[in-house]
């Protein structure tokens, strides 16, 4: 029998607040702005709507709602931070034994987001990829962001293939110094928390060596500003033309006077490589205890 100890009343926006902010630092940054916006602010508490309101049957009821619009894996991750929420509730002492949250029936696979979200990738060449890379203007145009070496940072970007966020978090002398031969990545600014020495090529060696200050994040003069990135990189598409690269140009613009919903975007795709193009990898070896 769940017996709350604060008023059932309470909306569950202000608990999830003070969840969220007490156990920020349990998350990462990213997976922090899911709970907040995207599970707690969009989907639990508008359906939930109070703490009282929360109990095995309206669970229940939030799993079918949710599995007739999204895949269970989805449903399954919205709930486990439910459970976390009510877990810390019960640490607070709001609660004296939290509502069962059920599970999303084992074999239930739910049903696909009504709009792709994401188009089939473009298969290019090697020889693509560089064409654009080398009709990028040495520095960014963008009067949104600091002036930054926009071509260095899409040959690094290529060369590494790191992720956006992670070459924001790149410093110096933490994750490289100038002439180092491997790049340092740490489970920190990894997503996938994966630390390792990545192996850098002669031509990412001297760019970084160019373009790092002397201390500090590398993203604070030179590899920042992702969007300013992709402004510049379709008129580079465009100016480098190759025809498999059609895919990538911006489409007309849409007659909006008659057009009642908007189609799935796949304009803009990363590009696919393939096998014969790239390099071999290089073996990454985790350190065993």
């Amino acid at each position: 029998m769940t017996k709350w100890n604060i008023n059932p009343d309470t909306p569950l926006d202000e608990i999830w607040a003070r969840f969220t902010s007490d156990t920020a630092t349990e998350r990462a940054a990213i997976t922090n702005d899911l709970f907040i916006e995207i599970y707690g602010k969009t989907h639990l508490c508008p359906f939930f709507g109070t703490v009282g309101g929360i109990t095995s049957a309206r669970a229940a009821d939030y799993i079918r709602k949710r599995m007739a619009s999204v895949f269970s894996r989805t449903v399954k991750k919205e709930l486990s931070a439910l459970r976390t929420c009510l877990s810390w509730c019960e640490e607070k002492d709001y609660v004296d034994t939290a509502p069962i949250i059920p599970r999303p029936p084992r074999r239930a696979l739910g049903t696909p987001f009504k709009q792709r979200r994401r188009g089939k990738a473009t298969e290019v060449s090697l020889g693509d990829v560089r064409a654009v890379i080398n009709e990028l203007p040495e520095w960014s145009e963008s009067r949104k962001v600091s002036r930054f070496p926009i071509r260095s940072r899409m040959i690094v970007a290529f060369e590494t293939a790191l992720r956006p966020a992670t070459l924001d978090k790149l410093s110096i002398p933490e994750h490289f110094t100038r002439g180092a031969a491997t790049l340092t990545i740490t489970d920190a600014i990894d997503k996938a928390r994966f630390g390792r020495q990545l192996p850098l090529s002669d031509e990412t060696r001297a760019v970084l060596d160019n373009i790092i200050p002397e201390s500090g994040l590398i993203s604070r003069s030179t590899i920042c500003a992702t969007p300013a990135s992709r402004s510049s990189l379709r008129p580079a598409t465009c100016r480098a033309s190759p025809s498999s690269l059609a895919t990538f140009r911006r489409p007309p613009r849409r007659d909006t006077s008659t057009a009642t919903a908007k189609p799935p975007s796949a304009h803009w795709q990363s590009p696919v490589l393939p096998a014969s193009a790239l390099r071999p990898p290089t073996p990454l070896a985790r350190e065993t205890v």
